[in-house]
C-alpha cells in the first residue's frame, strides 16, 4: 500500500483486513490476475501445479538429508510408492533431479531456512 493512499481507501484496507484476514488494492488484484492468466496461456495448466498435503511434505522431505527410503519410512509408504510420487513431480513440475524438486520448494516457500 502507498503511503499516499486516499484516506477511503485506506479505510476500506483496514475494513478488508479486519472483516477478511487480507485487503487487495485493484492495482494488486489485476497483477494476480494477470499472472494466472499468464500461467494458464502458458503449456502447463493451473491444475498440473496444485499440490496437495502428501506432495507438499514429500517436497518439505525432500529437502532434508534424508534418503528416499527413510522419506518413505516417515511418510508411511514403501520405497516404490515413493519413487512414483517423485516421478510425478518430475514431471508435473517440470524438474529432472532431487535438487530440481528442493529448489521449487525453496522458491515457492514450502521450505524456509
Amino acid at each position: 500500500m502507498k503511503k499516499d493512499i486516499h484516506p477511503t481507501e485506506l479505510l476500506h484496507a483496514i475494513q478488508s483486513v479486519m472483516d477478511n484476514g487480507y485487503y487487495y488494492s485493484a492495482h494488486t488484484s489485476s497483477k494476480l490476475a494477470g499472472l494466472f492468466r499468464e500461467r494458464l496461456d502458458k503449456s502447463t495448466p493451473l491444475q498440473k501445479i496444485i499440490l496437495d498435503d502428501e506432495e507438499v511434505k514429500f517436497l518439505r522431505l525432500v529437502c532434508s538429508e534424508m534418503t528416499y527410503k527413510e522419506i518413505a519410512s516417515e511418510m508411511g509408504m514403501n520405497p516404490r510408492g515413493i519413487d512414483g510420487m517423485r516421478d510425478m513431480l518430475f514431471n508435473r513440475l517440470d524438474v529432472k533431479s532431487r535438487m530440481g524438486l528442493a529448489m521449487y520448494a525453496i522458491r515457492h516457500g514450502l521450505v524456509t531456512f
